[in-house]
């Protein structure tokens, strides 16, 4: 399902990082290895500023490694085609910092927009995109731009859109971060039935308090090392 070879990353010829030409390299992530069978659940913690989105970005192959191979869904970042990324990323969900949510359509229409793009029947959709924001608590939002949400309810909506494929992988970057405890809960219970259903799941996380909650096996990062436990 994902497989890390050796892989390194530092800032300065990384596809898709903002570098400088002057001054050594930064080495955010050092020969890291690992692997994880379709199916599987992990935690992924570490500090602030550990490479724990890195190490997402990697997965979603926003980025590619500066030395080793990354190889997704049977695609290797050293060798995938241009044209073939559409069709892998269709198969990932990602829950993102920043949300992303397209800000000309309505909370409704952002979630709704994995479903159009992979060809589901407009009837289907409708029904899959209300269940799903009535069980976030969002059935009152439907029309709202994400401007007339609170950033709660933005988050809630990122979430929504990311797990409404059952994506075969889904990666979450801190999803709850800045929810009350009861939506907290809500979500990772959310993330561990989509991982019952069958999807591969990662979640980023430096709350530890989390996964005392909802236990699972993990990799920490630190200084840029991945290391497995549990």
């Amino acid at each position: 399902m994902v497989r890390f070879e050796s892989v390194s990353l530092s800032y300065r010829g990384a596809q898709g990082a903002q570098t400088s030409a002057q001054g050594p390299a930064t080495e955010v992530l050092r020969d890291v290895n690992l692997d994880l069978a379709e199916g599987s659940f992990r935690w992924l913690l570490g500090a602030s500023g550990s490479g724990k989105t890195t190490l997402l970005r990697l997965m979603n192959m926003s980025l590619r490694p500066t030395r080793g191979e990354v190889i997704v869904l049977g695609a290797s970042s050293g060798s995938v085609r241009r044209g073939v990324m559409p069709r892998l990323r269709r198969q990932i969900g990602a829950i993102f910092h920043d949300f992303r949510l397209l800000p000309y359509m309505s909370a409704f229409d952002n979630v709704a927009l994995p479903l159009r793009l992979g060809g589901r029947p407009e009837g289907q959709v409708r029904a899959d995109v209300m269940e799903m924001l009535r069980w976030m608590g969002l059935s009152g939002k439907l029309v709202s731009l994400p401007e007339d949400l609170s950033g709660g309810e933005q988050q809630r909506v990122a979430i929504a859109r990311a797990v409404i494929t059952r994506p075969r992988l889904l990666l979450a970057d801190e999803p709850t971060a800045g929810l009350d405890t009861s939506q907290s809960e809500r979500v990772l219970h959310l993330l561990q039935e989509l991982n019952r259903l069958g999807s591969t799941v990662v979640i980023a996380t430096h709350n530890e308090a989390q996964v005392d909650r909802f236990p699972g096996p993990a990799f920490s990062l630190t200084q840029g090392t991945l290391v497995e436990s549990g």
